[in-house]
């Protein structure tokens, strides 16, 4: 259930990205396209995605660099003794090691990897989109 009300979350804001890259296609492009005879599937494949094409890239570089993030307050909250097994994510050991059982080592050390390979990944995902496409984050 946490997995399908992240995906409701982010796909409000995703559209909201996704349509303002797509307002900002130069209309005449789309008015060639019809008068050389495009249908619209071709101009959805020809015009839209090469025009939304950097847009698409940064949000799959954001998207993961996010990966090991997740909805810590929605899974804290549904934990309980039944299913604490199969809902522990890093964030949530952290909090537990650390916070609740005075580890503080363990619990920096924790969150300190999953930053640093949050940053691999950043980078790994934006070195991939710099080779196939021209747009990357830097």
């Amino acid at each position: 259930m946490a997995i399908v009300t992240g995906l409701l979350k982010d796909l409000g804001w995703g559209a909201i990205l996704y349509l303002a890259a797509i307002a900002g296609i130069d209309p005449t492009l789309y008015e060639a396209a019809t008068i050389d005879g495009a249908s619209r599937w071709q101009r959805i494949m020809n015009v839209t995605v090469p025009g939304i094409m950097p847009t698409m890239m940064i949000m799959i570089i954001f998207a993961v660099a996010g990966m090991l993030n997740n909805n810590f307050t929605q899974i804290y909250v549904f934990q309980n003794v039944l299913n604490m097994e199969a809902s522990q994510v890093i964030d949530t050991y952290v909090y537990n090691i650390g916070l609740k059982q005075f580890h503080f080592g363990i619990g920096t050390a924790a969150s300190l990897m999953k930053s640093v390979l949050a940053i691999l990944l950043l980078f790994g995902a934006n070195f991939v989109s710099g080779k196939l496409t021209d747009s990357s984050l830097f």
